[in-house]
């Protein structure tokens, strides 16, 4: 089993059955695609697809199955990719920050726009929500960061620092390597 026969497969499902379509767009002979299927088919030991003569008609139950696991597959193979982009890449990647509807509203505009200057390739996430919703998004590793001006009680278990001479704080999971030294 390869890859490209996978992504054959989801191109013709993309394409409503349609191999002519499939190998058009994926820039390959429909003979090609057939003869991937066909092996792909035999391979697996079940028929993907009902034909009518050379037409492929519906896909077969089994075929709904291969097709779900299929595309799985291949969305694994692309998260694969965009995992090494990212680290083989500094100054690319994602960051999510959790922050209350305030700071998101009026302060961090203008830092969000020099960051996104300066980090292009760097997709910024906002995920707004009361300090109590923002503790818990950086406790359950689903933002990288939290930016509040109060309601510090909330962040127990995580890295509390001073960001500027008023009371915001930037909080970090305490796995994160600077939050060691920060108190």
């Amino acid at each position: 089993m390869r890859l490209q026969q996978l992504r054959y497969l989801r191109e013709i499902v993309n394409q409503n059955l349609n191999l002519s379509k499939a190998a058009e767009s994926l820039h390959t002979s429909q003979p090609g695609i057939s003869r991937q299927v066909q092996l792909l088919e035999e391979e697996l030991g079940v028929d993907i697809f009902v034909r009518n003569g050379k037409r492929i008609v519906k896909i077969t139950p089994p075929g709904q199955v291969i097709v779900e696991i299929a595309e799985r597959m291949l969305r694994d193979v692309e998260n694969l990719k965009q995992i090494g982009q990212e680290f083989s890449d500094k100054a690319s990647g994602t960051l999510i920050i959790a922050t209350t509807h305030t700071q998101a509203r009026y302060a961090l505009p203008p830092v969000i726009k020099r960051f996104t200057e300066r980090y292009p390739k760097v997709k910024l996430i906002l995920r707004q929500g009361n300090p109590t919703q923002i503790s818990t998004l950086v406790s359950s590793g689903e933002a990288d960061l939290a930016i509040a001006t109060e309601a510090i009680e909330f962040f127990k278990n995580s890295s509390c620092f001073p960001a500027t001479s008023g009371i915001v704080v930037l909080l970090l999971p305490p796995s994160t390597p600077c939050s060691n030294n920060i108190r």
